[in-house]
């Protein structure tokens, strides 16, 4: 009996052995294995926690874009070579970090004065809106606020210097809109950037309607309803270094749970990727 427990023990021994060979064997091959290097925030100098609060107010029930997060963009700013962070946050401020090189950053946000400013800031991106060749930082908002000026959009202009000036209401960018998110691209091909705000309704009982109606000929019309103009999604031309609205004029009126949109050149059509459809 005990010559069979012995044997039985080198065999589970044999066979743990062959186990690790085979881990170690697949860990050699797998060309992804170890492809990452972890570094702690006291290495490479990153350090932020974006700290969600639940309230009367911002809590899931309440407001359904409560727990979606604040969004990070990747842009080299001083135009050196190295690609620095923002990393935004919904209530408290956001932060900028200047690559220094070999995984080192720099937290400039004070020095830049890229907080976000106060509100529910839900999404943030990094554009060369007035093409001067240095990126500018534009931040969107949201939520339940009475206050319709603390949901307006905010836009950080670079001033080349490492240091920026908000400029939103001087390029027509101060939308109070409940917004996630806003992209730049050259919608009406004229050699300039246009914006598209992804917007969302406040409520579940508003979502995926068009607001349309019907003419006397027959022929379908979008109207013009002005407690939805905080809700639907914007189209913003950019006309002279100034954003104008555009949205009823383009027929973008899609009032929807939306997340995130892109560019195609699709006809030139802009599709909208929703929680529930794709709108095209």
């Amino acid at each position: 009996m005990k010559r069979l427990i012995l044997i039985f023990s080198i065999f589970v021994v044999y066979l743990s052995c062959s186990e690790d060979k085979v881990v170690n064997d697949n860990e050699v091959k797998d060309p992804l294995y170890n492809l990452f290097t972890y570094l702690s925030p006291e290495e490479s100098g990153i350090e932020f926690k974006n700290e969600l609060r639940d309230s009367a107010l911002f809590f899931v029930m309440t407001y359904e874009y409560a727990y979606n997060g604040s969004g990070v963009a990747i842009g080299d700013i001083n135009n050196d070579g190295l690609q620095d962070v923002y990393l935004n946050s919904n209530y408290e401020s956001g932060k900028l970090f200047l690559n220094l090189g070999d995984f080192k950053f720099r937290n400039i946000t004070l020095q830049a004065g890229v907080t976000g400013g106060i509100g529910l800031k839900t999404g943030v991106c990094m554009v060369d809106l007035n093409g001067d060749g240095f990126l500018d930082i534009y931040i969107t908002k949201s939520g339940r606020f009475k206050e319709e000026d603390v949901r307006k959009n905010v836009l950080y202009i670079n001033n080349g210097d490492l240091t920026f000036h908000e400029a939103a209401h001087e390029f027509g960018l101060d939308d109070m809109s409940y917004g996630t998110q806003a992209y730049f691209a050259d919608i009406d091909v004229d050699g300039d950037l246009d914006a598209y705000l992804v917007n969302h309704p406040v409520g579940w009982g508003k979502q995926d309607q068009l607001n349309i109606d019907i003419d006397d000929q027959g022929k379908y019309y979008i109207v013009q309803d002005t407690q939805r103009q905080f809700i639907s999604d914007r189209l913003l031309i950019n006309e002279n270094g100034k954003f104008i609205d555009k949205s009823v004029q383009y027929g973008i009126d899609n009032v929807a749970f939306g997340l995130s949109a892109f560019f195609g050149d699709l006809i030139m059509t802009i599709t909208l990727i929703c929680m529930y459809a794709m709108i095209i």
